[in-house]
């Protein structure tokens, strides 16, 4: 399994390329199971970050995962729900509601 480290520079005129490093190496520690490495990343979110934490969620699997966990690990956060502009998630975002 890799594990990547990245960086990003907002350097205006520049390419997304010259603006993003990523390095990827080992995973050097026992990696848990998927549910447990998704609560384990909503966790070190919501104790480290020092703003609100908002999920833009469009309706789909992922961002009802990131709501899931966030609930799980008990933090507080706000959902905020997109609906695509040609109507593609309409009914994604119906069961978000």
């Amino acid at each position: 399994m890799l594990a990547f480290d990245y960086q990003y520079k907002n350097i205006p005129n520049t390419t997304i390329n010259q603006r993003f490093k990523i390095k990827f190496k080992p995973v050097e520690r026992e990696v848990l199971s998927w549910k447990e490495e998704i609560l384990g990343t909503a966790r070190h979110i919501a104790e480290t970050v020092k703003k609100p934490i908002y999920v833009l969620h469009g309706g789909g699997i992922d961002g009802e995962m990131i709501a899931r966990a966030f609930v799980e690990i008990g933090a507080d956060f706000r959902i905020l729900t997109l609906q695509q502009q040609n109507g593609t998630n309409h009914h994604d975002t119906l069961y978000a509601w």
